[in-house]
């Protein structure tokens, strides 16, 4: 492919991921999410817009008989996610009976395919390349994305910013996502550039903050404080002064959220009713993916949780089990249980292992690992990865900082 053209495909991707669901949603034909009572409740499109762009990526690179270069590595995230896709099809076997479960169950093999599809972006494109492209692309979905919020908000009278595509806390999760990724990236970029990252990074804050999911903030108050501490350890750095602005920006803001009631009090609605309180809930939530992992051992199946929780706990409105290591136990079953714990804690250790050397500190992969283990943090309550575009975006992070190729140094110029 041109140079134009490669460009031009990497800009586009974060765009296509972090915005475009909100365009073309209800565009492709949708299986319905739940029990026929449930029909209006939710869908979920078996060919989504992620699956388009990454076909007709396919389609280009073939039709011009590009050579595609695979690693060591490739070969075994291939044959893991074929073994875990083969126990997935013979878990379907109990869903024949009923087209509406069966198509349901192979549409969420999507995280599977996105898998495949993460990995090709990382073989084809080289990501010291045009690595600029796709941070600008970032900022461009991110600015579609809170403007969108804005307006489906408003139109909603909704209390709280929202997507609706993401929804409320995965919205805000989202947004931490990428406000950590860009404001770790702007390190290498020039002081132009950094200047429009930063200001992406303040809307970001504004719109978790007029969410109001206490997870986000959480999650990023924490990895800013750990971040700053970081960086105070690496004298002399020019991010320190914006990281230190904002957590002082940031934390009286938490405060009020946290403690003032009168003006937030739509986060604490159903605060003295016990039986609707939030923990309560993802408690209840959190035993019915247990019992529904002992009856299905090599997984129910991925978006099946909203189905079988009907036989265990009569939960009306929740599709999901609000935490992304219990919906990996519920839809993958066994594998589910080794896949996602190691994926986690890989990525964990090698942020730690990475935080302790100056060179590595200032490398792609650390800015990639950071910003993944400040989400999985507000996994642990919220299932972040039941939004396809959610986990696609993590997967393209993770994969372009795990190749060996696309290994890039953010040294900075001293001077």
């Amino acid at each position: 492919m041109s140079l134009i053209s490669l460009k031009l495909w990497v800009f586009c991707l974060p765009i296509v991921v972090i915005f475009l669901p909100n365009l073309v949603n209800d565009i492709f034909p949708s299986f319905p999410m739940g029990p026929s009572s449930e029909v209006i409740t939710a869908d979920y499109s078996v060919i989504s817009h992620i699956d388009v762009y990454f076909m007709a990526l396919a389609f280009h690179i073939f039709r011009l008989s590009s050579s595609l270069k695979f690693e060591s590595n490739d070969l075994l995230f291939v044959f893991v996610t074929l073994i875990v896709f083969i126990v997935y099809l013979i878990s379907s076997i109990r869903y024949f009976d009923s087209p509406d479960l069966f198509g349901l169950f192979l549409s969420g093999t999507y995280q599977i395919r996105y898998f495949y599809y993460g990995l090709l972006f990382s073989i084809v494109f080289d990501f010291r390349r045009h690595f600029q492209y796709f941070v600008l692309g970032v900022v461009v979905g991110l600015a579609f994305l809170c403007i969108e919020s804005v307006i489906y908000s408003v139109s909603q009278s909704n209390a709280r910013l929202s997507s609706g595509n993401y929804g409320v806390n995965v919205f805000a999760n989202a947004l931490v996502l990428i406000s950590v990724y860009l404001l770790l990236c702007a390190k290498r970029l020039k002081k132009e550039v950094k200047i429009i990252i930063y200001a992406s990074v303040i809307l970001a804050l504004i719109c978790i903050l007029l969410s109001g999911t206490r997870v986000a903030l959480f999650s990023i108050f924490v990895g800013l404080t750990f971040y700053s501490v970081l960086l105070c350890a690496d004298r002399g750095s020019v991010n320190l002064r914006f990281v230190a602005s904002v957590l002082l920006i940031l934390v009286p803001l938490t405060f009020c959220i946290y403690f003032v009631v009168a003006y937030f009090d739509i986060m604490y609605k159903y605060f003295g009713h016990e039986a609707m309180s939030s923990l309560v809930t993802r408690g209840t939530l959190w035993v019915s993916s247990i019992e529904i992992f002992s009856e299905n051992v090599l997984g129910a199946g991925n978006l099946m949780f909203n189905v079988l929780r009907y036989q265990i706990y009569d939960v009306p409105i929740l599709l999901d089990p609000h935490s992304d290591y219990f919906g990996f136990l519920v839809s993958y079953g066994f594998f589910g249980v080794l896949v996602w714990p190691a994926f986690v804690v890989y990525v964990f250790c090698s942020t730690i292992k990475l935080s302790r050397s100056h060179f590595a500190f200032w490398s792609y992969k650390f800015t990639v690992y950071f910003s993944l283990s400040v989400l999985f943090v507000s996994s642990i309550t919220n299932s972040n990865f039941q939004k396809h575009q959610l986990f696609m975006l993590c997967i393209i992070l993770f994969f372009s900082a795990f190749r060996e190729s696309s290994n890039l140094s953010f040294i900075r110029n001293q001077k």
